[in-house]
């Protein structure tokens, strides 16, 4: 499903409940603060996670929205992200007259003014064919073979060449090396997805993936390491950050707009990861993360698990024993 955070002002939390049950029956997944954020959970941390994994902000427009700077902060970091990476992810609507901020003078707005339901609909209507826009893109890019270098999406040599020979330059330049992680993201049945499907909706797949992972925000390095496998390499971040971004990598693939691609198709991907332990070959924080890939595939799909702390001396260090 396709994930939307509701930016709005807690004068307008009624109209903000409407909109996000309406947006559930239409088959998206809203993030609402009061629904999303519990007794004792950092308000800072959720609502900054929330943002990090939706393919949209939708802002709520009314006189308090607009004089209020929380909101305002809310929505300027994504509109500072649309102008990097080329898509669209804030759309404003108007539930009352009001002096819109100057960035979003200049696009349309959902108007919910006089009627709720015509609002709603031009709504969905914008977010599908958004999504419809970035589902082509990935496609053309594909069939122009140009993906490669404007997504990110490094070949299984490269990949590899960079886990078995820059990672360790990588850690050398973190300030605290203690805090790198690593994700190995692995896509759940890729080889039946190209058998059922085809070849060209597989790699649609990797691209999607990727497009998952381009638009996050942390501080990290990138790319495909194994035919369905990625990396992603993070400085400054703790275990329990850790944990969070691949608990938030795995939603937003799962919660992807699948049936644009094909009307049936459903994905999912496991996860290993791994802490960088001071001192470690750095080829050995990878296959730790890799091990923990290889228990969260016997999991079943759509799973993550650490990957053990040390290394015993019979273990493989050549990745291709872990990923092709």
């Amino acid at each position: 499903m396709v994930r939307i955070f509701l930016s709005h002002s807690s004068q307008d939390d009624e109209f903000a409940a409407r909109l996000a049950s309406d947006l559930k029956a239409a088959g998206f997944a809203p993030w609402l603060d009061d629904d999303e954020v519990f007794v004792g959970d950092s308000i800072v941390s959720s609502v900054s996670r929330a943002l990090d994994s939706s393919d949209f902000v939708v802002v709520i427009c009314s006189k308090t929205a607009v004089a209020s700077g929380w909101v305002e902060r809310e929505w300027a970091v994504r509109y500072s992200e649309e102008v990097k990476k080329h898509y669209v992810r804030v759309l404003p609507q108007l539930i009352e007259d009001c002096e819109l901020p100057a960035l979003l003078r200049d696009r349309s707005y959902a108007d919910f003014r006089q009627n709720h339901s015509a609002g709603l609909n031009e709504l969905i209507r914008v977010i599908r064919e958004h999504m419809r826009r970035r589902v082509s893109r990935s496609m053309a890019l594909l069939a122009e073979d140009k993906y490669l270098e404007e997504m990110y999406l490094l070949d299984a040599l490269n990949g590899n060449l960079f886990l078995t020979e820059d990672l360790a330059e990588f850690i050398a330049n973190t300030r605290d090396p203690v805090e790198c992680s690593i994700l190995l993201i692995d896509v759940d049945n890729l080889t039946i997805i190209n058998r059922h499907y085809s070849k060209q909706v597989g790699d649609a797949v990797l691209s999607a993936v990727l497009e998952v992972l381009w638009r996050r925000d942390d501080i990290r390095q990138f790319g495909r390491s194994g035919d369905g496998t990625f990396y992603y390499v993070m400085r400054w971040c703790d275990e329990d950050e850790t944990g969070h971004i691949a608990n938030d990598i795995r939603q937003s693939v799962s919660a992807f707009e699948w049936k644009l691609i094909a009307s049936t198709l459903r994905v999912t991907c496991s996860m290993g990861i791994a802490m960088y332990r001071p001192g470690e070959p750095s080829i050995d924080f990878v296959v730790r993360a890799a091990l923990g890939l290889v228990r969260a595939k016997e999991y079943g799909p759509n799973s993550i698990s650490q990957g053990p702390l040390h290394l015993k001396e019979r273990e493989s260090r050549w990745l291709r024993d872990y990923f092709s």
